[in-house]
């Protein structure tokens, strides 16, 4: 199996990995191989060929020499150092006031109150219609007849007139002066109470009758049974917005400083391995970091059974924001195949 890592042809080797660094911030560390000495838990290391830049991640192992020759080594750090807090920000002017929401359903019924003090007796109202009748009592006993009364004085007379046609018999004259009372004869029998008479004209309503002293309050009656709750009454109109809320105040002072930001870990995941035939001439491999993990760069490698000029990477690129693509292109010979697999570095 061989590998390109060029346009050059490279005879000489049977096995070449192409890797393409991605977008970060890197420094060059040209004392690392010299020392010999590593440190894979907090650092990155790559060997970038002088001629091509292309890019290779190695894992190195204390004591021995990471790059090639022709390459030299590059790294970087897993972390940065954190950011300092900035300030914070001005307060936001007041928001207008929300709509109003919709009414409550209405609460259950309170308990009774105890009785208010009686008011003021009001007017007295219109009589009221004639009850019936009562039953006729009996008769009382006949009183004593009173003295008569004194005969009165006669009246001038009057002018002749003409001799007319006879007239009417004339009114009877005054009674003569009664004689002395006879004594009185027995009572006799009460004789049958007669027919009702007719009831007479209601008289006119006699004066209000001065307010009597005020009784003592009653105990309070047991309260009611809770009625039904009414239904909900419509939503009332919004009212109007609010007035505006006053100037913006002055800034407050500094919040305590945040954590330390930075990365805690880093990854770097691989996607499947694209493997195809003679007649596939180009082919893409994708991979995307895990859930909650940012996007630090990427890389891919081409490999093939042919010879190592026969395939190229022709692109490794960012395609979306926790996605690192590659494509690669190949011309190899009849039975012959070949591989893309793309690689993304990760960090939360």
């Amino acid at each position: 199996m061989t590998v390109t890592s060029s346009l050059t042809r490279l005879r000489s080797s049977r096995t070449a990995i192409a890797v393409m660094a991605g977008a970060l911030a890197i420094s060059v560390v040209g004392s690392a191989s010299a020392a010999l000495v590593y440190n894979n838990t907090t650092t990155i290391y790559s060997c970038v060929n002088n001629t091509t830049k292309l890019t290779r991640i190695v894992t190195p192992r204390n004591g021995h020499t990471v790059c090639r020759v022709g390459e030299h080594l590059v790294t970087w750090k897993k972390a940065g150092t954190p950011g300092a807090t900035g300030a914070a920000g001005v307060a936001g002017a007041t928001g207008a006031a929300g709509a109003t929401g919709a009414a409550g359903a209405t609460g259950a019924t309170g308990p009774q109150g105890p009785a208010g003090a009686d008011g003021a007796t009001g007017p007295q109202g219109p009589a009221g219609a004639d009850g019936a009748d009562g039953a006729d009592g009996a008769a009382g006993a006949d009183g004593q007849q009173g003295p008569a009364g004194a005969d009165g004085a006669d009246g001038a007379a009057g002018a002749d007139g003409s001799d007319g046609a006879a007239g009417a018999d004339g009114q009877q004259g005054p009674a003569g002066a009664d004689g002395a009372d006879g004594a009185a004869g027995a009572d006799g029998s009460q004789g049958p109470a007669g027919a009702d008479g007719a009831n007479g004209a209601t008289g006119p309503q006699g004066p209000a009758g001065a307010d009597g002293a005020t009784g003592p309050q009653g105990p309070a009656g047991p309260a009611g049974a809770d009625g039904a709750d009414g239904a909900d009454g419509a939503t009332g109109p919004q009212g109007p917005a609010g007035p505006a809320g006053g100037p913006v105040g002055p800034q407050g002072p500094a919040g305590p400083t945040g954590p330390a930001g930075g990365l805690s870990s880093t990854s770097i995941v691989q996607s499947a391995l694209v493997t195809s035939p003679r007649t596939t001439v180009s082919a893409s491999a994708s991979v995307s970091c895990p859930a909650g993990q940012k996007l630090l760069g990427g890389g891919a490698t081409v490999t093939t059974t042919d010879t190592l000029d026969s395939v190229q990477l022709i692109a490794s690129y960012p395609s979306a924001s926790d996605t690192w693509s590659a494509t690669g292109s190949a011309n190899i010979g009849p039975g012959k195949t070949w591989s893309i697999r793309a690689y993304a570095i990760c960090g939360a």
